[in-house]
């Protein structure tokens, strides 16, 4: 009779463990769905990251060249000014004239390429700002299926803040 109580006792306990076996494993795959697109998102997030970094050294760098420009055609104003105070009745020695027409020639050119880093600068922060709002929205759609997965029960890996 000793023996008989063991073997029942044996057969529940494996019975047991196979069934929570089994529940383990129907729950991990009828989580597989939200645990997929966690990843997707996660991915997604990262290379979106990725991309903002680059984008904002790429603005900073522009920032930095229209600065620069900035600069150079304030020099070269100055030294358009200087020579026109030198004019007399609107005219110039023809050497002084020379140089004159030179720094001229030299400012447009700064102009040009002051405008080309300047839009340039522009269409890189319009890619910036749009890819920030995109990230940002999709930030907010992995706190919602964070929400929904922990309301079901369903645990998701962390993912490092993003913003």
């Amino acid at each position: 009779m000793g023996w008989g109580r063991i073997r029942i006792f044996v057969i529940l306990t494996t019975a047991l463990v196979a069934m929570a076996i089994g529940h383990s494993l129907w729950r991990y795959r009828s989580q597989a769905p939200y645990r997929d697109a966690w990843r997707q998102v996660s991915v997604t997030l990262n290379e979106q990251k990725t991309r903002i970094d680059s984008l904002s050294t790429m603005v900073a760098e522009l920032e930095a060249e229209v600065d620069e420009g900035k600069d150079r055609l304030s020099d070269l104003g100055l030294e358009i000014a200087t020579l026109e105070r030198r004019a007399v009745n609107g005219r110039l020695p023809t050497g002084e004239y020379r140089r004159y027409r030179g720094v001229i020639a030299r400012h447009n050119e700064v102009v040009e390429a002051h405008n080309t880093s300047v839009a340039e600068m522009q269409r890189s922060y319009s890619q910036y700002s749009t890819l920030v709002d995109t990230h940002n929205a999709l930030i907010d759609s992995a706190n919602r299926l964070q929400r929904i997965a922990v309301e079901r029960g369903v645990q998701l890996p962390a993912i490092e803040s993003l913003r």
